[in-house]
């Protein structure tokens, strides 16, 4: 493979992939016991996060929390990072149908944001509701039960228990952690389930678990149901958000948000004037004192708290969180996996887009393959700024199979940048022209190509159709290619 823009050079990583999947793996320390923590009606803690273009640095005197309708002094103000225990709940129901693998790689994707000293644990649901692993900080295992995931042949959805489930779940396991739960789904609720809405509102807001919402299309068309609103306005009453995936696109970006927001979150703490008795719900506002200082700004935080429920935030849990090179490890694993993902889920994404041109030929040792020439649109590719130099790590990875999507083989490069501020702008404007080889031995092969950019987590990727010997475009829809 070669390139036309100076200043980039190429790696090859080569890798077989039904062994990618099994490869053996180190696991990372469990923590150790962590602090329990017993906050009475004398004294709420309150996560803020605030969401802006430019947000600058707030203090205590900045916001203003409204308790029943009464304004509260801040009596305690902290910036310190505390670690994320995080609920994944994935849908695995029919009305899912071929976006589970965009599920999945979301998933994937939402493992390699979070740091040492997080923990996760995985739920999967249709009618019913599984957990798949334990609380933990070892992301492989999270990973492992990810790829594993298939959809459900029992019809419909029951939406609102499984974020009880995980609530109930976080309180009890990761009392010392700021709790959160990200659901993927199509927030369509078709059957009835133990719970409502309105209780799985109230659950979470005892658990102080802020719960994202990340909404993909559905495959079931004419069913009418407001429980996508009701999700929104868990998402919301919470602290959350819900956030729509449409297209494929944008899965990096919308976890991302909803993961920097947790992680720079404020914690702010009051006395309430007027406690209530234990157990009664209290209306929560948190405000700017004054919008100037933040213009545009949005704060995110829980509606609500109901009075003597344990809150966690005040702490860090003790134990050691998995080290560097593990963490590192781990990140290299996910970004395979999240590749095979998207070849096998016959994933079509356009958020790094690229023109590709297929032709047969032979390399210079006779062997018959197809030639691929790629014209790679890097405009929206993550370049860090390092020095005077502008870096970026894209993985670019060539699938072929026989007619049945079943894989064959694969090529891996890594394709790395450090590009002066000239070259920049001209990669910008003019993109990326590649060529590969690819040797086949079957007629009529599949190639589904994947460009991964390491830095923002987008994918770009096409199937295409072709035949040895002759030019080839985009192909007509064909089935999704599959490990051997």
């Amino acid at each position: 493979m070669r390139t036309t823009i100076p200043g980039f050079r190429f790696l090859i990583c080569p890798l077989i992939c039904a062994g990618l999947l099994g490869a053996p793996r180190a696991h990372s320390q469990e923590a150790g016991r962590p602090f329990s923590i017993k906050v009475d009606a004398a004294f709420v803690p309150v996560e803020v996060a605030v969401a802006g273009k430019s947000v600058p640095p707030l203090g205590p005197e900045d916001f203003i929390i409204v308790d029943n309708g009464e304004p509260q002094p801040v009596s305690w103000f902290s910036r310190d990072p505390f670690p994320l225990a995080i609920a994944l709940m994935v849908d695995r129901s029919p009305s899912i149908g071929r976006y589970l693998p965009m599920l999945q790689l979301a998933t994937l994707s939402a493992l390699r944001l979070l740091q040492p000293g997080d923990r996760v644990v995985l739920f999967a649901f249709d009618t019913h509701r599984w957990r798949q692993t334990g609380l933990t900080g070892d992301r492989q295992e999270i990973a492992d039960k990810i790829s594993r995931l298939r959809v459900s042949d029992r019809f419909g959805t029951v939406l609102y228990d499984p974020v009880v489930d995980a609530a109930l779940y976080l309180q009890k396991e990761a009392p010392e952690s700021r709790h959160a739960i990200i659901l993927f789904s199509d927030n369509l609720q078709v059957g009835s389930g133990g719970y409502s809405a309105k209780e799985a509102r109230a659950k979470a807001l005892e658990a102080a678990a802020t719960v994202y919402s990340i909404q993909t299309p559905t495959e079931v068309a004419g069913y009418e149901t407001d429980s996508d609103e009701k999700m929104r306005w868990i998402a919301e009453e919470t602290g959350g958000r819900l956030l729509e995936l449409r297209e494929f696109r944008s899965v990096h970006e919308a976890l991302a948000s909803a993961v920097t927001e947790l992680r720079t979150q404020y914690t702010l703490g009051f006395h309430p004037s007027s406690p209530g008795d234990e157990g009664s719900f209290h209306r929560l506002e948190v405000k700017l004192a004054d919008e100037g200082r933040c213009p545009g700004c949005r704060l995110l935080a829980r509606k609500g708290y109901y009075a003597g429920i344990r809150s966690p935030g005040l702490q860090t849990p003790g134990g050691e969180a998995p080290s560097p090179e593990l963490h590192r490890e781990t990140d290299e694993d996910l970004i395979k996996r999240s590749i095979v993902t998207v070849a096998s889920g016959n994933l079509e994404i356009g958020d790094i887009p690229f023109e590709a041109a297929v032709s047969g030929g032979k390399d210079e040792q006779g062997v018959s393959g197809l030639k691929v020439d790629l014209a790679i649109d890097v405009s929206g590719v993550h370049f860090e700024t390092v020095g005077q130099k502008r870096r970026c790590r894209l993985r670019v990875v060539l699938f072929h199979a026989r007619e049945d999507g079943r894989i064959l083989g694969s090529q891996w490069r890594v394709l790395e940048g450090e590009l002066g501020e000239e070259t920049h702008r001209r990669v910008l404007r003019t993109g990326i022209a590649l060529t590969a080889f690819v040797p086949v031995t079957v007629s009529n092969p599949m190639l589904k190509i994947v460009v991964y950019d390491e830095g923002s987590d987008k994918v770009g990727s096409r199937l295409m159709r072709t035949g040895a010997g002759q030019e080839s475009g985009p192909p007509p829809p064909v089935g999704g290619m599959s490990m051997p």
